[in-house]
């Protein structure tokens, strides 16, 4: 198969499972999901909008032939950005709108649970997406069995992830449903920056024997590794830092990465969120007027920081890159 035909048929079956029907997420729901947004539409997301439209961070099509980086900020409608197929009508309606139909209450521990749910799910299912994809190329006569092997590691890797997701997913489905768990919630108010970001995040901490190092290779399927989930977002007039750790399986990272976010100031908390876009996060967007402050130069060159730290989980990335630098 030439080049250009493989790469022709590996975008076709990634497409075929990103746009897929997904059951709903929510615990012994058999229906299946509508496109769910992960932050609020006509609240989180309409207020950083401009023209019904945001920045948001994406990979480039297979076909383009740009080497120096494989990501880029795109615009996308608002009725397209942060969505996922996560859960049925009737549960995104009823779930979701402690969070959506009045004030957020950032006092309330339901409040944290469910920004924390929403995000582990979406997660969840980008990773069965990219399971779904690989095991179609792993069975497919199609490829060749030295191109599968570069597919066998993303589809265990997939099914490791999943495992360990859903165990966090169902201690936050008890919260949600009142009943008190181990995880912690906090969040700082800081001013307002046209960020979003939502997603659960794993570190290599070589001080903490819980969490999940290269030396396991993926070989212990039922094992539960350290995982913490970061949301970031401007509501109103201000900006909230929100982080959920599980205290049987606390991030020493998160947790310390916090509290110094806590206590500086806005020029310290801007290079946070700099090092969380370009080292951490793969999935958030911006106003299409903070993309322009920023600058052109500013965004290709933290791509290009992201492709080169893509596969780093260790908990010591040092990039000497600030975002936020003029802002």
């Amino acid at each position: 198969m030439d080049e250009k035909k493989l790469l022709h048929e590996l975008e076709k079956i990634m497409k075929k499972h990103r746009n897929g029907k997904y059951k709903c997420s929510f615990a012994g729901c058999d229906e299946y999901s509508i496109k769910s947004h992960v932050f609020q539409k006509n609240g989180i997301l309409k207020n950083i909008a401009e023209k019904q439209h945001v920045s948001q961070f994406a990979s480039k099509s297979l076909f383009n032939n740009d080497e120096s980086s494989r990501f880029e900020i795109r615009k996308v409608g608002i009725n397209d950005v942060y969505t996922f197929p996560g859960f049925c009508k009737k549960h995104d309606s009823e779930i979701f709108s402690f969070i959506e139909d009045k004030e957020i209450d950032f006092s309330n521990r339901k409040t944290h649970a469910l920004f924390a749910y929403r995000a582990i799910c979406q997660e969840i299912y980008r990773k069965r997406a990219s399971l779904n994809f690989a095991s179609e190329i792993l069975i497919s006569p199609d490829f060749s069995h030295e191109f599968k092997l570069l597919f066998a590691d993303l589809c265990m890797g997939s099914q490791h992830g999943i495992k360990n997701l859903e165990f966090f997913k169902g201690q936050l489905e008890k919260e949600i449903d009142g009943n008190p768990t181990h995880f912690t919630f906090d969040f700082v108010e800081f001013d307002k920056i046209d960020v979003c970001i939502s997603a659960p995040l794993n570190i290599y901490d070589q001080q903490n024997p819980l969490t999940y190092t290269h030396d396991d290779n993926l070989n212990i399927l039922n094992e539960i590794y350290v995982t913490s989930i970061v949301n970031t977002f401007p509501y109103n007039d201000k900006s909230y830092y929100l982080i959920a750790t599980n205290k049987d399986y606390e991030c020493k990272w998160t947790l310390e990465k916090f509290q110094l976010f806590k206590s500086n100031d806005q020029k310290f908390r801007l290079k946070v969120i700099s090092d969380l876009l370009s080292t951490r996060f793969e999935f958030w967007c911006i106003s299409p007027k903070l993309q322009r402050k920023l600058g052109s130069q500013k965004i290709s060159e933290l791509c290009k920081i992201w492709q080169s730290e893509v596969l780093n989980f260790d908990d010591n990335i040092d990039v000497d890159f600030n975002l936020f630098e003029s802002c």
